[in-house]
């Protein structure tokens, strides 16, 4: 479904958005949605003890009104739009959701789609079909800016952001209430004058940036539903938003549109699935390292005590201030600090929600450790960036550097790799598999769900296309164990 001398890219991502079916989706591409539907709950299931969460979460109780859906894991029920801004917040706060265009796409457009799925008792093959309806919007637009990784040294382009993710969370949501084409072009024109500002640059040069991040993931979701549910009664928006010289692109601040990338093959090419899951619950950019580190102490059983010195050698961008940290003020910034992360896995902590919890925080042993970490930049890594981005012509890395030296007993041990676990999904040797993923949802819903209910959902979603009823699925896993 391309764009012709007579329909604007506007009309023709609105077309595609009402009139996708379940039937049209290749196997391979139903099937990611599902797990990246089971990821991303795993990652709302982590974050509900986190302030980023559990604030958005009292908020929304505050504030009242109907109860319509569910906050997963928390046993409430609230507005639709109140909903989809929590289950937002939550899915975001460990920062352990997927990587896509532009940076991370799940977490800001699910919420949406999945609150007013739970309200219209949404059979599941539609809500897979609404689902790959967000997911595909978002990452073209997204696409169409340019690569967040494209500038030498993996630096962002000088206006980047994750705005583009709003058009996913309305096209998504507005799928689910069924609007016809025309209807649909209103929804993506709200959704052009709601989405956030291009600020992932800002949060990658502010080394304490605040709970918000490089986007607000639960006010994107709740302007999802809202967009949707005005379009829906008439409420008129610019159904050219996309289009032209003046469109989404200039708003966004972007230097160029590229223009292919919004329908060129749209529905026969799908940019959704360029998908990088993660291993650990930390910035992408942290994830090789993490690995290369772990196989040392495995290899050598070192206790934290031990190690004198661990030099991470990765990317030029980690040697930004933000990303060597080491005043770690909250959960958002425990995310992004290399030094942290290399010390709560010295410390063998399990992997899952505790490595950001205010206990984990607070630890002496652990803070102490992050002054033995340093950061070298890498060489390959720009060589390996270049030949996927500008060689093979990748929208997202395969590829991610690191090598690890750690001293301890007076010796040297040393570690290198190409790749990060997870992270290449298009590479059997490393991809996730689906036993995988179901054992971080259960590491997410410890002492969340019980362990029946943990067991009922995974099974639930990874069989998504057999649901008859999405209120079932939300009510699972909005009841506490």
């Amino acid at each position: 479904m391309e764009t012709t001398a007579t329909t604007s890219v506007t009309e023709t991502l609105a077309r595609f958005s009402a009139e996708l079916r379940y039937e049209h989706l290749p196997d391979d591409a139903a099937h990611e949605l599902k797990r990246l539907l089971l990821d991303t709950v795993a990652c709302g299931l982590g974050g509900l003890g986190l302030d980023k969460g559990s604030m958005a979460l009292d908020l929304a109780r505050a504030s009242g009104g109907m109860p319509e859906a569910s906050v997963y894991g928390a046993d409430a029920k609230l507005p639709a739009a109140m909903a989809a801004f929590v289950n937002g917040e939550l899915m975001n706060a460990l920062d352990w959701c997927a990587l896509q265009p532009p940076a991370h796409t799940a977490p800001y457009v699910i919420p949406s789609v999945m609150a007013l799925a739970e309200v219209r008792r949404t059979p599941g093959k539609e809500l897979i079909a609404a689902l790959a309806v967000a997911h595909e919007v978002a990452c073209r637009v997204a696409d169409s800016l340019g690569n967040m990784r494209s500038q030498p040294g993996g630096y962002s382009l000088r206006s980047y952001g994750v705005g583009c993710t709003q058009f996913g969370a309305t096209a998504g949501a507005a799928r689910i209430l069924g609007l016809p084409e025309h209807k649909m072009r209103q929804a993506f024109g709200l959704a052009g004058y709601h989405a956030p500002v291009a600020a992932h640059v800002k949060y990658q040069y502010t080394t304490h940036v605040g709970l918000a991040k490089y986007g607000p993931a639960g006010w994107t979701a709740q302007a999802g539903v809202v967009t949707a549910q005005l379009a829906k009664m008439g409420y008129r928006g610019d159904d050219t938003v996309l289009d032209g010289e003046y469109g989404f692109w200039a708003m966004n601040g972007s230097h160029e549109c590229k223009w292919d990338k919004l329908t060129n093959g749209l529905g026969e090419r799908w940019s959704f699935l360029a998908i990088g899951y993660k291993y650990w619950p930390c910035c992408g950019s942290h994830l090789s390292a993490l690995d290369a580190f772990e196989q040392i102490i495995k290899d050598h059983d070192l206790a934290p005590h031990e190690i004198t010195r661990v030099l991470v050698e990765s990317e030029t961008l980690m040697a930004l201030p933000k990303y060597v940290n080491l005043d770690v003020q909250d959960h958002v910034e425990a995310a992004s600090s290399l030094q942290y992360n290399v010390a709560v896995l010295a410390h063998r902590v399990p992997r899952g929600p505790q490595w950001q919890s205010r206990k984990t925080l607070a630890r002496t042993d652990i803070r102490d450790f992050m002054r033995k970490v340093e950061h070298a930049i890498y060489d390959r890594c720009e060589l390996m960036r270049h030949q996927d981005l500008v060689v093979n012509g990748r929208t997202n890395l395969k590829h991610r550097p690191a090598r690890v030296t750690v001293h301890a007993r007076g010796r040297t041990h040393v570690q290198d790799t190409d790749f990060a676990r997870w992270i290449p999904n298009d590479d059997q040797q490393y991809r996730a598999s689906d036993d995988e993923l179901a054992r971080k949802f259960r590491a997410c819903a410890d002492g969340v769900l019980s362990p029946q209910a943990t067991e009922s959902a995974i099974d639930q979603i990874l069989n998504l296309e057999k649901l008859t009823d999405a209120s079932r699925l939300a009510t699972l896993l909005a009841t506490r164990r």
